[in-house]
């Protein structure tokens, strides 16, 4: 029997009297893709936002590697191995491309980015070991000859691949992603697509937010549904396309992308 990596139990979040999130239970297993999907406003950020504790459960529990990271501090769940990336850039403008990658790397070292500056020897270290990792991230998005350029400069589909390669810089053992499909063309979100498949291949988890349900249908290997911040479903793509009430939950709209 699979061991989860991630273990979400009765997950709940209230913001004043609204509860965004209720009782939601799945499990993670290593190299899966996980979607989860739901209409506009169903808490499919926040349950994201709890995993990495940006916010605050209120009540429920998470599991990491048979750990509960419940309560942890965010960059304490991120030196656990979870790393993330957000629906609207986190890019450093004025940063080359493999500078903003290096700032993965450094969040997880007692040595900030900035201390290479100062001469200290284990900084030194961490820089030339962060500057290493970012390459060979950047490789793996197809990015590493532009890594001398401001991230600034990229056209936008490639600042999200920086995203992606800054949230894998330290080899994660699992990679949310939310939306990240929001703002690319066919052929970027294509282009997205076999990077993902590509890292599954080399050993990473995803869990990923997305509304792009060409992109959900054709990648996962199972699909979470939210809808006012309930779980109403959860199967392969093949059963929530046949599932009458993630159909009723979407009001109608095609879940079932265009051949």
């Amino acid at each position: 029997m699979r061991t989860p990596l991630l273990e979400i139990s009765n997950l709940t979040k209230q913001f004043g009297g609204v509860t965004a999130v209720n009782k939601v239970n799945f499990n993670v297993f290593p190299n899966e893709i996980i979607a989860v999907i739901g209409p506009n406003g169903a808490g499919k950020t926040t349950l994201i936002n709890m995993i990495t504790s940006i916010v605050q459960t209120s009540q429920g529990e998470i599991k990491f590697s048979g750990e509960s990271i419940t309560g942890r501090k965010t960059h304490e769940v991120a030196k656990r191995g979870i790393t993330r990336t957000f629906q609207n850039l986190q890019i450093f403008n004025d940063m080359t491309v493999v500078e903003n990658v290096m700032v993965g790397f450094h969040t997880r070292t007692k040595s900030g980015f900035f201390s290479g500056g100062f001469g200290f020897s284990s900084a030194r270290k961490d820089n030339k070991i962060a500057y290493e990792k970012a390459i060979e991230a950047l490789g793996l998005v197809g990015l590493k000859d532009r890594k001398d350029e401001l991230a600034m400069n990229l056209p936008y589909g490639l600042q999200r691949l920086v995203e992606i390669a800054r949230s894998i810089v330290m080899e994660p053992n699992l990679v949310l992603l939310d939306e990240p499909m929001a703002g690319l063309n066919q052929k970027e979100s294509i282009e997205l697509v076999r990077i993902i498949l590509r890292l599954r291949k080399r050993g990473y988890t995803f869990l990923f937010v997305e509304h792009d349900m060409e992109m959900v249908m054709g990648i996962s290997d199972r699909i979470i549904v939210i809808e006012n911040g309930v779980k109403i479903a959860e199967g392969t793509p093949e059963e929530i396309q046949r599932d009458p009430v993630v159909i009723a939950a979407y009001l109608g709209e095609e879940i079932i992308p265009h051949a």
